[in-house]
């Protein structure tokens, strides 16, 4: 990428497909509507300091950069964002984005834009998917840390002493019961233990 795009909008452009994404995916990235997006690209409206607030908080692009073209284009990899993350636990689990959502306990819609990285993950479902996959909340929220907790993590509560320790074993009935009720799925689709039907 060239990084002395001539005008702000070739920038933006540049910096979108540096980061993978379709004009309706940055666009929602930005936290604005698609047809108002396709202004600021065409250099018909200034783009905004909301959308570029949003677009340096969730994927890193850097708003000086955007604005006049100096400093780094990003301030860390487009692929290095909370939602690539997200993603990376997903798929390490083996699970499809409508299973990951189901045992966050999020709706599908919800759970789709957080891995694409148009909205904020609410700290409370970064927390239960750390807690549910094993990851380190830092590592998550801000690739800081190794991704895996550390064996010494996932035996000894931390200060929340019989607390954190309930909710541990909560975690891992639900799990538990998850599996129970992929298998009893698996075999009705399958026509039963004995593959009858």
């Amino acid at each position: 990428m060239n990084q002395n795009q001539t005008t702000a909008a070739a920038r933006l452009i540049a910096a979108r497909h540096l980061a993978g994404k379709t004009q309706a995916q940055m666009a929602s990235t930005a936290g604005v509507c698609l047809r108002q997006y396709g202004r600021f690209e065409r250099e018909q409206l200034k783009i905004s300091s909301k959308a570029l607030t949003n677009l340096e908080t969730r994927i890193g692009l850097n708003p000086t950069w955007i604005l006049n073209g100096t400093e780094p284009a990003f301030h860390h990899s487009p692929l290095n964002t909370v939602g690539h993350r997200l993603r990376k636990i997903r798929k390490r689990a083996g699970l499809s984005q409508s299973d990951f959502a189901q045992s966050l306990c999020i709706a599908l819609p919800s759970y789709q834009r957080y891995e694409r990285d148009e909205r904020d993950l609410p700290r409370a479902v970064a927390e239960r998917a750390c807690d549910l996959y094993q990851y380190k909340i830092d590592w998550l929220m801000t690739s800081v840390n190794d991704a895996v907790h550390q064996p010494s993590d996932l035996t000894e509560p931390t200060s929340g002493g019989a607390t954190d320790l309930a909710y541990a074993l909560e975690v891992t009935l639900r799990r538990l019961i998850r599996q129970e009720l992929d298998r009893r799925e698996a075999e009705r689709s399958e026509g039963g233990p004995n593959g009858t039907r």
